[in-house]
């Protein structure tokens, strides 16, 4: 063998080695890879970087992994849920039962000021014809109240649909105990 031909021997085989032909098939479509020739890939990235330092300075560097799980979170459910909490978000239901909380305790300190105004304004004076306004005027007020608990019960069933567990439930609102709450008595009692 000349040196000639032993160079392009030699050539032919570095880019032999350099550029590994890949599976096909036998109608030449390309085949598909091994799971080995992904795993070295992978292996070979991770090292790669390693080196360039994109594993250096990490938060948490040093310190041990939390892998606790909730028990009180299904299976299926615990990377969705860390993720969550990774983000500081919370689950659509939750911000919805809370909103409803906050609006039903707003109601509430509403109804107790306007009872509290209906009363005193009775009891404080005598005027029969002022009496009857106000009588007339608080079935005005019970009936708009009406309408609101309508309303509020309405978004409370929405939240309760929502809810993963029979124990979170909101109950809902009666107009006859939400005043009974407010010390006005009612045909109940």
């Amino acid at each position: 063998m000349t040196d000639k031909k032993r160079v392009l021997t030699a050539k032919e085989k570095a880019a032999a080695y350099r550029e590994p032909t890949e599976p096909t098939t036998p109608d030449n479509k390309q085949a598909p890879r091994e799971l080995d020739h992904w795993t070295d890939l992978v292996g070979q990235r991770i090292e790669e970087a390693m080196r360039q330092g994109y594993f250096d300075n990490l938060p948490g560097q040093g310190k041990p992994l939390n892998l606790a799980k909730n028990p009180f979170v299904p299976e299926d459910m615990q990377m969705a849920n860390k993720i969550l909490e990774n983000n500081e978000l919370i689950p659509g239901w939750i911000g919805e039962r809370k909103g409803v909380l906050a609006q039903i305790d707003a109601w509430r300190a509403k109804l107790a000021e306007t009872t509290a105004r209906y009363v005193y304004a009775f009891r404080t004076t005598d005027d029969v014809a002022y009496q009857a306004e106000l009588r007339a005027n608080w079935r005005v007020q019970v009936d708009a109240w009406r309408e609101e608990i309508r309303s509020l019960n309405r978004r409370i069933e929405a939240v309760n649909m929502q809810q993963p567990a029979a124990h979170l439930e909101i109950f809902k609102l009666i107009l006859d105990d939400e005043l009974a709450r407010a010390g006005i008595p009612t045909k109940r009692q």
